[in-house]
This record gives C-alpha cells, structure tokens and sequence, in this order.
C-alpha cells in the first residue's frame, strides 16, 4: 500500500473506511445510537434491561435545568409557577448519534472523559430501530438542535395553561430539543417522557458493547456477561496512530485487542 492509500484509507472491523469521512444525513447518524456510562451502571442496565431515565433539574446544561419564560399579560403571571411545574415533569435519555462516516458514536474522546468514567466506563451501541419499538405512546425523540443564540423564552397564556401536553407537543423542538452549541460535540439524540416509568425497556436493542481498558478485571465481568449473547459485539476503542494523521480513536474486537497486548 503506498503513502497516499495509507493516509486517505482506514481498515476497521474488515471494511475499508474513507478518513476523515463524509458528511451523514440524520437518518444515517441515528441508526446506532450509544449510551455512555460508569462500569457499574452499566452492569445494572444489562441486568435489568432498562435506561434510566434523567429528571431535567438533574441536567449538566445551565439553561436546561434553569429555564425561564415570560408573559403578556397580569393575568398570565399565575401560569408561570404551573409552567415550570410542569416542565419539571419531563425525563430524558441522552445518547451520541454517528459523527461522520468514520466516526462512530462510541469514538468521542470528550464523551469517554465526561460520561464514561475517564475512560475506564462503558459505551453501550444501540439498534436504532429496535430501540425504538420500546417507546410507548406520547413519548418524544428527536435530534438535538444546536444553536448559538438560543430561541427565546416561551410565551406563557392562559390557552397554554388549559393543555399543557398540546403546548409542549407543539413547542417540543425549542422546549426540549434544542441546545446551545457549546454541547455540539455531544452530537446528542433524546428521548423524552412525562410519563410516571422511570425506566425504558431495551430488550434485544443493544448491538454492542465498548470499552477502553480491556485488560482489565471489568473487561473479565463483561465477557463473562455476554459469554451466551452471540447477538452483542464486544469491542475495544483505541488509541492509534498514522503517519501524516496522528492519533485518532480505533475498534476492534476485544479478543483481537488482547492477542495484540500477549504480542
């Protein structure tokens, strides 16, 4: 393979993938959706076969968890109280959609250092359409929209009040899915509830599993965990590097990755 095939080519898991990618259309991002988390949680997330769902107080972004609004009216100030009352009542899921064509979901350094316990968490990949057959009705989800100026406050009426769930349905893309883009890189997916579950049940939508440290007592636990699974991949994200490109993120098999450490 001569210098330039080397440079312009990466080989993963047996295709030969174009660096640094193409642009994906959403529809494309979205087909694996992936779900950082600490090793610890994530056992219980097998265990249960559930995703727990965040209250919105509980939120890292300032302007999620501080919302505000504003009225027209005297006679509206009274809506204000029950509007922030009832946004506290919507939960969410957080999950990383594909970056590129290159990029899967589970290659954010940003998001390993964040969400996955620096490094030594789990990312777990999900089947987009089978993860979705779980949702019950009146459940939201969507693409989070990034945005440099955020849309402004929504205006409380007497009419809002009166259906609170038509309000926030019709005004779901400003309410709850759209973010400032200082959190672009999260290339966040969400799924959104009112509902009293705390929990989404995942049966047999996980596609795979990745972590970092694989030689490790965790990687022992969770190969031991999937040791009757055939249906769920478990992979290794790594560092690697390439002349003229440097260090980037890798996959490969976690079997594959430990004959490399015996090596």
């Amino acid at each position: 393979m001569n210098q330039r095939k080397m440079v312009n080519y990466i080989v993963r898991e047996g295709k030969c993938l174009q660096y640094p990618g193409r642009e994906l259309s959403l529809e494309e991002k979205k087909q694996r959706l992936y779900h950082y988390t600490s090793f610890n949680s994530f056992v219980r997330i097998w265990l249960t076969q559930t995703l727990k769902f965040g209250v919105v107080t509980d939120m890292n972004d300032m302007y999620e968890h501080n919302f505000s609004s504003q009225c027209h009216s005297i006679n509206a100030i009274k809506h204000l109280n029950s509007y922030h009352e009832e946004k506290k009542k919507y939960k969410q899921i957080s999950l990383t959609m594909d970056y590129d064509s290159y990029t899967q979901g589970c290659m954010s350094p940003m998001m390993w250092g964040l969400y996955g316990d620096k490094g030594k968490g789990v990312c777990i990949e999900f089947d987009y359409i089978k993860l979705m057959k779980h949702l019950k009705r009146g459940m939201l989800h969507d693409a989070i929209c990034y945005t440099p100026q955020l849309p402004e406050p929504p205006v409380i009426t007497k009419e809002a009040a009166s259906d609170w769930e038509a309000f926030f349905e019709s005004k779901q893309k400003e309410l709850l899915f759209t973010k400032h883009d200082c959190w672009s890189k999260e290339n966040e997916y969400r799924i959104v509830s009112k509902k009293k579950d705390d929990y989404l049940k995942i049966n047999g939508a996980i596609k795979a599993i990745y972590m970092t440290k694989c030689k490790s007592c965790e990687c022992e636990c969770i190969e031991e965990l999937l040791k009757n699974n055939e249906d769920v991949y478990f992979r290794c994200v790594y560092q690697d590097s390439m002349p003229q490109i440097g260090t980037f993120l890798n996959i490969c098999d976690v079997e594959q990755h430990k004959e490399a450490y015996k090596k």
